[in-house]
């Protein structure tokens, strides 16, 4: 989906080639890949044209023809082959003096002559067609006869597997088994050269050649050591231009096939792969070279009826080629040389005419519509040669090579400008675009807004007129020529274009007028501007008021009164893409280098950005990492940017995606790339390395979106993007509670209008106590603070469901079609209190079915039916819950009702069980479903209003411990109250809890089991000692019981206690002071000393 434009032109006039002829001949070029000098050999002299400085001419001596001119990096010298078989190095070091010397000397002379790309081998073809490689140093490794008839090392082995006739030939058929071998017929405009083309890695080199007894062209495949691997298949039409492919698997070769003329794929082995057709016809061009670059193939043709030359550049993607630049050089200026730079990672093209000479590098660039409204159909246009393939993703994705239409133009095109973001003009539609050709034609597209598909057609085609650069009063700019070269277009206002000039002396921004543009007038430059150096991007500001012009690492603006001005922003980085975008009415420029540097303003903020994109509110971000990042444009998250780690990656923690506040990064398949995004709604469209398309909606996206509905109220809408993607529909009363709340009926409402009952059913299942605004959702919300996983605070204390639950009920159940509304009225009751709404939604159930059976008796259509409505409430609990719910309900016709919709249920079993039911006491039958239901509590309940049944409910109580529940229900002082306290006692006794179980037994009235359980305690002696007060034991016994309190209370160290009942109640104050002593209680044993005034005691 991606078009190549041009990013910098840098041209340098050449003035020496002018008067001479048959240039193509006698002109020899080299390049110094480390600073791009260059070389030119024209008969005896040398023209050393440095990147920058002057040129210098130095005499080599005689004029003598040659084949091939190597530049060495490596020794920085220079070397020449002659035809006549001599080799001769010559040092440039120093521009004042040549130092030539002869090499080498091959006797049966030369063909040609080739450097490997590491520099450390040379191969050359003699005159009798033997292949030499050598070092360096000219020592020979191998050498090898072209016209030999032994196809290589690597000979293909026969297995004997069977004959072709009976091989399978796929959708051939037999037809294919049975043909006859191709006839190879001899190429008549074949030129007989011979070439080498090395791979880039220099593991291979090939040399193509032209055989001399059978006149068929073959190419030979040879590894580093010079020894022969492969030879190719017989095949006609080869012709002698052939490059290797970047990568290395394939070799390109120019071949004419019957009435086609193509470029063929071959591996390395020989064999056919693939081809694609030339926009020719055979004979109407001669392809003269072919130069590939890592993601480029430079087709560089001579066009016989105009005599002029071009440079097509052609790139692959999704198993389609695409015809993306053509580049025109006419009879007067013609083409001389060209080859691809190895200075830096640029796609930089260096190519040489008579006049000049010219380095003009190369970046892809995505051609979309640049709209903002929802009238914006996301058009995005591919150039393929004379072809315009539109799509518009907002109707459809559709993958390439195809598209929803293609336009067809009588030119190859170079550039596609779509127009600006204009919201009021009927004039102009963000969807129209120019697309401008080879030959600087452009030609406006219109949408024809009557189709519901995406239509365009072709409304003029208009020239451009340059007159005001040739007229110009000012001599330092007026232009001599009219060879212009064009580029960096911007659809800039409705009637003003902006777009860039590279004359040999001059860098000029251009403002071009549009008033024209619906007529056949050429449109005008209106106004220039001179700038110091030439122009990389020209990008305009969302609210078209501004233009930005990135010159070197200065950034320019341009407004639209016409004034020209720098800003202070500085842009060092070479930048593949540069757009602006508007926080707070301040214009900030964001760019991405071709390094994958991201920077805002010119500060760098990210080194891993792949891809970027301004949607409505929020920038998309691709990473190296494999992620996609969202970003809400506002002042703090830009600055959260340079702040976060961008290179994490979810799949490392165990997650798909991440979500800060206000950032949100997801995962996506390796090597993806945003192509578009369509306005007001979630789809980003990426476009993956192999070159299929794939369509994703962010979450940051899809609930940024969704709150413009919400806010509108547009609950329908949020309700299809929501149940479509996924959302927790929480959302929609999270957003905004009181909102929500304000409209519940209008939310009903449109449900039910539209018919989407189902929709509402979901809402309410999927209800929960959970902000999730502050947990899931964050990344949307970052004014409201998170809920951290321990923290419990910030949840509401009103209960969400409960609320929600009760108004939309309120609302359904008044609405005039609620009988249709029973399913979501259900799920209210069960999501609202979780037994009681049980209990509540079989109730309904209840009440829909009479209602039934009466619609039914009556001899009239039921609307509504107990069954759907059962049916319902089983999506939340299972058949035997409500079995038992209808069962603590003390309803059996509605407990047999559910019962009869199980298909677990037997009939043998649960009917008997309930007709016993109906038999029994009212009280004894809840009693009995109770302890069915093993709710002990409430059978113990009813059966305690049995009075015949006291003591059954003995058991009950103690076999379920119900000892609690039992005191509650009797009255006290009654028989059955003192029974249920002795056996609680009892229990408590025996669980070793006597304080509880002394109370009971003194509940009970059975006072000597209370004194007893006390006394197993020496804690409550206190107790003891006044429940043998209320008891009114003799002397004798009291005298015992305390007796035994006391010597309890000395074993357990109790002194003080002890001593005061040996003081009080057994008036022993002698053993109570010794027993105080024991304990070292010094000054209460001086107190009761004291006190009975025996301080014969104080030894």
């Amino acid at each position: 989906m991606r078009n190549l434009t041009v990013h910098q032109v840098y041209r340098r006039s050449i003035d020496f080639m002018s008067d001479v002829k048959d240039l193509q001949e006698s002109l020899h070029c080299a390049i110094n890949s480390s600073n791009n000098d260059v070389y030119l050999l024209l008969h005896n002299h040398l023209y050393v044209i440095p990147f920058e400085g002057d040129i210098i001419d130095l005499d080599i001596g005689p004029s003598l023809k040659i084949v091939s001119m190597e530049y060495c990096t490596t020794l920085q010298e220079l070397y020449c082959a002659y035809e006549f078989g001599d080799v001769v190095k010559i040092d440039i070091k120093d521009p004042t003096r040549i130092d030539q010397n002869v090499v080498g000397i091959f006797g049966k002379g030369l063909q040609c002559m080739k450097f490997s790309p590491d520099h450390e081998l040379v191969v050359v073809v003699t005159g009798k067609g033997n292949v030499i490689t050598m070092v360096l140093d000219f020592q020979i490794i191998s050498e090898v006869n072209l016209y030999s008839e032994k196809f290589g090392q690597c000979e293909f082995f026969n297995a004997g597997w069977g004959k072709k006739e009976t091989q399978f030939h796929g959708s051939m058929g037999k037809a294919a088994a049975r043909a006859e071998p191709e006839e190879l017929i001899p190429n008549e405009h074949d030129d007989g050269g011979t070439r080498i083309r090395w791979r880039e890695d220099g593991a291979f080199f090939t040399v193509s050649f032209l055989h001399k007894k059978t006149k068929i062209r073959r190419f030979k495949v040879f590894n580093r050591e010079g020894i022969l691997c492969y030879t190719n298949e017989p095949v006609n039409g080869l012709e002698e231009c052939l490059a290797w492919s970047p990568l290395g698997n394939l070799l390109a070769v120019t071949q004419t096939a019957y009435d086609k003329y193509v470029i063929a794929f071959f591996e390395k082995n020989g064999l056919k792969y693939s081809e694609f057709l030339l926009p020719f016809k055979v004979g109407e061009v001669k392809v003269k070279d072919l130069l590939w670059s890592p993601d480029i193939l430079a087709v560089v043709c001579h066009e016989s009826k105009t005599n002029a030359k071009l440079i097509q550049l052609w790139t692959e993607n999704n198993c389609y080629w695409y015809l993306k630049q053509t580049l025109v050089f006419n009879e007067a200026n013609p083409l001389l040389y060209v080859t691809w730079s190895n200075v830096t990672n640029k796609k930089e093209l260096i190519y040489l005419t008579k006049k000049e000479i010219t380095f003009c590098s190369f970046n892809w660039c995505l051609d979309h519509s640049r709209g903002k409204t929802v009238d914006d159909r996301a058009v995005s246009g591919v150039i393929d040669g004379n072809k315009i393939l539109v799509t518009a993703f907002k109707d459809g994705v559709v993958p390439p090579p195809m598209a929803h239409q293609s336009l067809e133009t009588q030119e190859s095109q170079n550039a596609i400008i779509f127009g600006p973001n204009i919201n009021k003009s009927a004039l102009v539609n963000s969807n129209d675009f120019f697309t401008i050709s080879c030959n600087n034609k452009l030609t406006v597209f219109k949408q024809k807004k009557k189709f519901s598909t995406l239509t365009y057609v072709a409304a003029n085609v208009c020239s451009i007129s340059c007159d005001v650069l040739y007229v110009i009063e000012d001599k330092a700019l007026k232009i001599d020529d009219r060879d212009c070269f064009m580029q960096h277009f911007l659809w800039f206002t409705e009637n003003i274009m902006l777009f860039s000039i590279v004359t040999k002396n001059h860098n000029l921004l251009c403002v071009l007028s549009l008033n024209g543009m619906h007529s056949n007038d050429c449109l005008k430059i209106r106004e220039i501007h001179v700038m110091d150096y030439p122009i990389e991007h020209i990008v305009s500001s969302p609210d078209a008021n501004t233009a930005y012009i990135k010159v070197r690492d200065r950034i320019f603006k341009y407004t639209r009164n016409g004034k020209l001005e720098q800003t202070d922003i500085t842009l060092s980085e070479q930048c593949e893409q540069i757009e602006v975008i508007q926080i707070d009415s301040k214009d900030i420029i964001l760019a991405l280098s071709l390094e994958n540097s991201f920077l805002v303003d010119g500060k760098e903020i990210a080194k891993n950005i792949t891809s970027f994109y301004v949607h409505s509110d929020f920038l998309l971000l691709t990473t190296l990492q494999c992620t996609l990042i969202c970003v809400l444009l506002n002042e703090v998250n830009i600055r959260q940017l340079s702040e976060r780690d961008l290179t994490i990656q979810p799949w490392d923690l165990n997650m798909n995606e991440i979500l800060f506040a206000g950032i949100y990064i997801r995962r996506l398949e390796k090597g993806s790339r945003i192509i578009t995004t369509i306005p007001y709604e979630s789809k980003v469209i990426l476009q993956l390395p192999r070159g299929n398309l794939e369509c994703i909606q962010p979450r940051a996206l899809s609930v940024h979106i969704l709150k413009c509905y919400l806010n509108n109220c547009d609950y329908l809408t949020a309700l299809a993007i929501m149940t479509k993607q996924r959302i927790n529909l929480n959302l929609l009363y999270d957003h905004d509670p009181q909102l929500f709340l304000d409209n519940v009926k209008k939310f009903v409402e449109d449900l039910v209008q539209h018919k989407k009952l189902n929709w509402l059913s979901l809402f309410l299942s999927e209800l929960q106590n959970v902000d999730v605004t502050r947990t899931m959702y964050t990344f949307c919300y970052a004014d409201r603070n998170p809920v951290k996983s321990d923290d419990r605070s910030n949840e509401t204390t009103i209960n969400k469901v409960d609320e929600i639950c009760k108004l939309l009920r309120d609302a359904m159940e008044k609405h005039q079609d609620a009988d249709n509304l029973i399913q979501p009225i259900l799920i209210s009751l069960v999501k609202n209190q979780q037994r009681q709404g049980l209990e509540n939604a079989l109730s309904k159930i209840k009440q829909v079915k009479m209602l039934e059976d009466s619609q039914r008796s009556e001899l009239r259509d039921s609307t509504v039916s107990a069954h759907g409505a059962l049916k319902c409430l089983l999506h939340f609990v299972t058949i035997d819950t409500l079995y038992d719910v209808a069962l603590g309900m003390y309803d059996l016709e509605l407990a047999k009702f559910i019962a009869s919709e199980s298909s677990k249920e037997d009939p043998k079993e649960y009917i008997p069980f309930l007709n016993n039911l109906k038999k029994l006491d009212p009280n004894y039958m809840k009693y009995s479903i109770n302890v069915h239901l093993k709710r002990y509590e409430l059978a113990l309940e009813n059966l305690s209003k049995d009075p015949t049944k006291f003591e059954e409910c003995l058991n009950l109580i103690r076999n379920h411990k119900l000892y609690k529940a039992a005191i509650k229900l009797f009255e006290k002082n009654t028989t059955e109250y003192k029974k249920v306290a002795e056996v609680y006692g009892e229990f408590l006794s025996s669980e070793g809890k006597y304080v509880e179980a002394g109370m009971m037994f003194y509940r009970s009235g059975d006072l000597d089991k209370a004194v007893e359980t006390f006394s197993m305690s020496s804690d409550n002696w206190e107790d003891v000692i006044a429940i043998s007060k209320e008891m009114k034991l003799s002397p004798a016994n009291s005298h015992k019981l305390y007796n035994t309190l006391v010597e309890r209370l000395k074993a357990e160290r109790k002194y003080k206690h002890a001593a005061i009942i040996l003081k009080e109640y057994l008036n022993d104050a002698e053993e109570a002071v010794a027993l105080l002593c024991e304990g070292r209680s010094w000054k209460y044993a001086i107190r009761i000393i004291s006190d009975v005034q025996r301080l014969d005691l104080n030894g």
